[in-house]
């Protein structure tokens, strides 16, 4: 008589402030939901497409950094590339914004920031940049800073201004998908996404949690209820029922709240 208790998968879920991602530890049941994810979650290109492959694990990641700050970036800063005289091909693009990167690092040694390079045909490569300068700064010294590296008197070089949430949605909705393709075709192994000092980043800790699957539905349907309750992106709302691995736009007291639905935290 075959006296061997039946395998009972149990999830590992990972959460770091408004971000979580899991994963079943049943290897059947978790590459089906993984395949779903590939599918689904970024536009209708095929998983077997490396270059979207990429693309996708990169831009979750970039999404992953921010959902994690335990307090919201303060700047929103566009640069841009003056192509009145000439084209500005992606890798002379990132060599430039290196020399900025180092000026921000050795003028605002208590600065952070994420940054995002972005592509059209219309406006060429040219950057986004959420963070702060952890400090007083001068816009106008920003602003010919950027004018001196790109050799341009443009006016519309560099913009700054405040943060907004819409920011972070809009730099990685899936429309944007074939101008990142073309950024991971050109840029010669560089990323297209990035992070200045780090260090000084104001990350939320890394929480992990192993979930039966009774507990596991306490915290996806108490999540989706919170989304709908919040006014979320119907696209969240989607993956969540579609069976994907993660979500990047929540805050951290939905998530808290989930877990604590599922016995997990204390509220």
């Amino acid at each position: 008589m075959n006296t061997t208790s039946p395998i009972r998968p149990s999830v590992t879920l990972t959460v770091r402030g408004g971000s979580a991602s899991w994963k079943t530890n049943n290897k059947r049941s978790s590459s089906r939901q993984i395949q779903v994810l590939d599918a689904s979650e970024f536009g209708t290109s095929s998983p077997s497409n490396s270059v979207e492959k990429r693309r996708r694990k990169r831009i979750s990641r970039f999404a992953h950094a921010l959902a994690a700050l335990r307090r919201k970036p303060k700047r929103h800063i566009v640069l841009n590339f003056d192509r009145t005289e000439r084209e500005w091909s992606p890798d002379e693009a990132a060599e430039v914004f290196k020399k900025f990167s180092t000026y921000l690092q050795k003028n605002f040694p208590k600065s952070w920031f994420v940054w995002i390079m972005e592509f059209t045909p219309k406006t060429g490569p040219h950057y986004h940049m959420l963070g702060s300068f952890g400090g007083k700064f001068s816009s106008k010294a920003i602003f010919e800073k950027w004018q001196d590296l790109t050799k341009s008197e443009w006016e519309e070089a560099a913009v700054i201004d405040k943060f907004h949430k819409a920011h972070v949605g809009y730099l990685s909705k899936p429309s944007k998908a074939k101008g990142t393709r073309y950024l991971i075709r050109h840029l010669g192994g560089k990323g297209f996404w990035g992070i200045i000092n780090r260090k000084n980043m104001p990350l939320h800790e890394k929480q992990t949690f192993t979930l039966t699957n009774a507990q596991f539905q306490v915290f996806r349907s108490t999540l989706k209820a919170l989304l709908i309750r919040h006014g979320a992106a119907q696209s969240s709302i989607d993956r969540l029922e579609k069976g994907c691995n993660g979500l990047r736009y929540c805050t951290h007291e939905m998530i808290q709240e989930a877990l604590a639905a599922a016995g997990l935290v204390q509220r």
